[in-house]
């Protein structure tokens, strides 16, 4: 079999596939026992090679590879099937085993990848839980070395756009992983598997996506991940719970790109929370000495106002709505006290005039 292995990886050629596939599908089936067979892709390979070169490249095949083994039985078979697939057959394997990935593999895994290939390796883990205590014990186990998708924060967007104007906002962070580990969350207000129709459907309601998006955007805490379709549409069709196939449109959020484009230009400098409001939210970005800040205030009700401290830096600064929604300038006092407003159920970002010119 030696000489039937891979060159680069060392993993079975794929060529004896078909010949050790049906001997053991052919034996699971004469003797009544399990067999399941595991594909593993790496994700965004093209993006490695392109950003680190071909032999960097190489060695992450060699390393994935090696690692795969190391933790196989001797009886399984690692084939490497494509450019960056291999495929496991695992002899004697029910599903639930083959889905049971310890955390201390993917511990041992990462933290050989950052060894091996870059130290500064971002590495983020779909364990689906919105459970905080759950969350917070996997990442315990794999010493808190990859990021979480923010399940909780999701499902706390999706039930305040369900509850329309009578959610408290003030609570929507509320045993969240941004809030309790904020460097290990991936906040996120929507995927391929929450959207409506699919495994885990909790969509977020249309009217509160640019909401969610402006507080995982302009705050400080997490790493925002945006969900395609809410950046450019899409359409498909499926069966739902009622036996029928529904036609689904994600519509593309308006004035996401310009929020993309705030937390770019205005997210900067320390951060003031304002949530003293059941129905009101305020953050303060004061920004640098080198980068302007801004002032986020949403609301899931009635047009609101607030004032806030911006200090003697801003005194008679003019501010707009970079997003907008309110069109008039609004001028901070002489000592820096800024009022700013919300149009009823809707967001807007205050900036200074001058930053703009």
């Amino acid at each position: 079999m030696e000489g039937g292995r891979d060159p680069l990886t060392r993993a079975l050629n794929r060529r004896f596939l078909p010949a050790i596939l049906g001997r053991e599908v052919t034996f699971a089936k004469e003797n009544g026992t399990a067999l399941s067979v595991m594909l593993v892709d790496i994700d965004h390979f093209k993006a490695i090679n392109d950003r680190h070169g071909h032999q960097v490249g190489d060695e992450v095949l060699r390393q994935v590879a090696q690692v795969i083994v190391g933790n196989v039985r001797a009886t399984d078979f690692v084939f490497r099937y494509g450019g960056e697939e291999f495929l496991i057959v695992l002899v004697e394997t029910g599903i639930e085993a083959a889905a049971n990935i310890p955390a201390w593999f993917f511990r041992d895994w990462v933290g050989h990848m950052r060894e091996s290939v870059d130290s500064e390796l971002f590495v983020v883990a779909e364990y689906w839980h919105p459970d905080m205590a759950a969350l917070g014990q996997y990442l315990e186990q794999v010493d808190r070395q990859l990021m979480l998708f923010d399940v909780a924060l999701h499902h706390r967007f999706h039930e305040a756009s369900r509850a329309d104007g009578d959610f408290d906002l003030r609570t929507l962070f509320d045993n969240t992983l941004v809030a309790a580990m904020p460097d290990h969350a991936v906040t996120i207000v929507g995927n391929h598997d929450t959207q409506p129709l699919q495994a885990l459907e909790a969509p977020v309601e249309d009217w509160f996506k640019l909401h969610a998006y402006a507080l995982i955007l302009m705050r400080e805490q997490g790493t925002p991940c945006l969900f395609h379709p809410d950046l450019y549409g899409a359409r498909y069709s499926d069966t739902g719970g009622d036996g029928e196939v529904h036609d689904i449109m994600i519509a593309p959020v308006d004035y996401l790109p310009r929020l993309v484009q705030a937390r770019q230009r205005f997210a900067h400098g320390a951060q003031t929370d304002i949530f003293d409001d059941p129905h009101c939210l305020m953050v303060v970005r004061h920004g640098t000495h080198e980068q302007p800040g801004a002032i986020l205030i949403l609301t899931n009700r009635d047009s609101m106002e607030k004032t806030v401290e911006l200090g003697s830096d801003h005194a008679d600064a003019a501010f707009v709505d970079y997003l907008g929604h309110c069109d008039e300038e609004r001028v901070a006092d002489g000592e820096g006290r800024l009022t700013v407003r919300v149009a009823p159920g809707s967001v807007s970002l205050w900036v200074r005039s001058d930053v703009l010119a």
